[in-house]
């Protein structure tokens, strides 16, 4: 197979973006001793969620701008998520998103509703 230069940039547009989404991914991690960061695999399924689209200049989320919660996505393939006492957050098309622990029950262990890391 060979590489061409358009190939070539959408492989290097993917790895500064993974690497930027997960950059901000463990900066809200510090705001949460004990928890951890996991890349997971979605399905692409439904979920309750509360969202924002409010961030501090290094994309974290502001945790306080989270609104009610609503009908979201679940990534489907590959995404970042940190998985703290409470909440899954993760971030899809620019906008975070925080699912409530408690209204999935506990689950298996390493998987959240339509996610496994």
């Amino acid at each position: 197979m060979k590489l061409t230069k358009s190939k070539l940039r959408e492989i290097i547009r993917e790895v500064i973006s993974e690497s930027s989404d997960k950059d901000k991914i463990v900066s809200l991690q510090g705001d949460y001793p004990g928890s951890k960061v996991y890349q997971a695999i979605g399905d692409g399924s439904s979920v309750n969620a509360q969202t924002t689209n409010k961030t501090w200049d290094d994309g974290a989320p502001m945790t306080v701008k989270f609104g009610a919660k609503k009908k979201s996505k679940v990534p489907k393939g590959k995404f970042w998520v940190l998985d703290t006492k409470k909440f899954w957050y993760y971030e899809l098309k620019g906008v975070w998103h925080a699912i409530k622990k408690s209204d999935y029950g506990t689950g298996e262990k390493g998987a959240g509703p339509g996610f496994k890391y």
